[in-house]
């Protein structure tokens, strides 16, 4: 039995150190491949940037497109660092191809994958919070889009619906870096742009213009949208519901309630919904806040002039005997109390000695002063009848002055 055990231990040793021999081939093997396929990128990389050193510059757009492509398609699966990799390899490559004297059709093509390369990355910054890099590139990618359409005497609805997207990106960005009065700039000339494309008529001889699109009326209340929100960054609250309120009218009346942004703006928009009937309190505080300005007759704006009037005391602040008690109130109003400790103190804390002593006598004299009549509340003075003195006769005064 031990001779056994002892020939088992020995195969099962043979075997363990044959495993391991096996496990170590296997990792020499694996760091050759890893060792092979850094080469063969390294071999790669270095064709490929001996081949970009000797192409033409058509060629080198040719490449810079390709990348814009490639990280365009990184960007949609959300793979944001192959796409930024992407996109500055083709960044770098446009700069080494600034056109100089070539035509200005070409001037504006190159312009474009400029403006659309940089926006790609500015986009690919912003998701990854990097957000000082995506404000540089989105407004780099608006100086392209706005050196590409500089010479134009009509910009078509196609570009208009860029320059919207651009400024809207940088007003997004711009507002997640709490930078409340650049993003209200942008979201602004978003909204004015907006509606230039929908009032905008796409020229088409013997046609009938064509009516916008959904995208439209969806970019025009998102920039609406991106104004209430800076506005409410800035705390101008009245401005911030207006918006809210200009967001959720064009998609209600253009996309329908039951559209997703629809629903989305409903959500985000400051509610004021009407309370239930069962909870008396709020009913109260709805009620005072509609009865301002009916004390006077008038309401709290003026119809057609937008002059505002002195608000109101409510009925249940007045003291009317249906709101005086807890029951019928449903919560019990505070109560105005005033005691000693609402008074400063008399003489006051910093007069001069000099004070102090005229304050002190006034004090200890105060038991003489006269008692005040008992019934001297609407009385009228009585003032003391007098015999009128006859004036001096004229005889009187020649005595005087022969005496004088």
């Amino acid at each position: 039995m031990e001779e056994e055990e002892t020939d088992s231990e020995e195969s099962c040793r043979e075997d363990g150190d044959g495993e391991a021999d096996d496990v170590t081939t296997n990792d020499a093997t694996k760091r050759e491949e890893d060792g092979d396929n850094e080469e063969t990128h390294a071999e790669q990389g270095k064709q490929s940037g001996d081949s970009e050193s000797s192409a033409s510059p058509e060629e080198l757009r040719h490449l810079a497109s390709s990348c814009c492509s490639d990280g365009a398609a990184l960007l949609r699966k959300g793979e944001l660092q192959e796409a930024v990799r992407k996109l500055t390899r083709g960044q770098a490559l446009l700069e080494r191809t600034e056109p100089a004297s070539v035509l200005d059709v070409e001037q504006k093509i190159f312009a474009a994958l400029q403006a659309d390369i940089a926006g790609n990355l500015g986009i690919c910054y912003r998701r990854l919070k990097d957000f000082g890099p995506a404000v540089d590139q989105l407004k780099l990618a608006l100086q392209h889009h706005e050196v590409r359409l500089r010479d134009c005497d009509k910009v078509d609805v196609a570009d208009l619906r860029t320059l919207v997207a651009a400024h809207l990106n940088l007003a997004s960005c711009h507002m997640e870096c709490e930078a409340a009065d650049a993003a209200l700039q942008h979201a602004a000339t978003a909204a004015n742009m907006s509606g230039q494309v929908l009032t905008a008529n796409r020229e088409a001889s013997g046609d009938l213009p064509a009516g916008p699109a959904e995208n439209d009326f969806a970019m025009l209340a998102v920039s609406f949208h991106k104004v209430a929100e800076a506005h409410e960054a800035l705390k101008e609250w009245g401005k911030a519901i207006f918006a809210h309120t200009q967001a959720r009218e064009v998609v209600h009346r253009s996309l329908g309630p039951a559209h997703p942004l629809t629903q989305s703006l409903a959500r985000c928009r400051p509610h004021l919904s009407r309370p239930s009937t069962g909870n008396r309190q709020t009913e109260f505080l709805d009620v005072y806040a509609a009865s301002i300005g009916r004390s006077t007759g008038c309401p709290l704006l003026r119809p057609n002039k937008g002059q505002k009037v002195l608000p109101s005391i409510p009925q249940g602040a007045r003291g009317k005997p249906f709101v005086r008690t807890t029951e019928a109130l449903g919560f019990e109003l505070a109560g105005y109390q005033i005691n000693a400790t609402c008074f400063p103190s008399w003489p006051p804390t910093n007069a001069s000695n000099e004070e102090q002593e005229w304050y002190a006598m006034a004090r200890a004299r105060r038991h003489e002063a006269p008692p005040l009549p008992k019934l001297a509340i609407k009385q009228e003075p009585v003032v003391d009848n007098f015999s009128v003195i006859p004036p001096p006769s004229r005889g009187a005064l020649s005595r005087r002055s022969r005496r004088s």
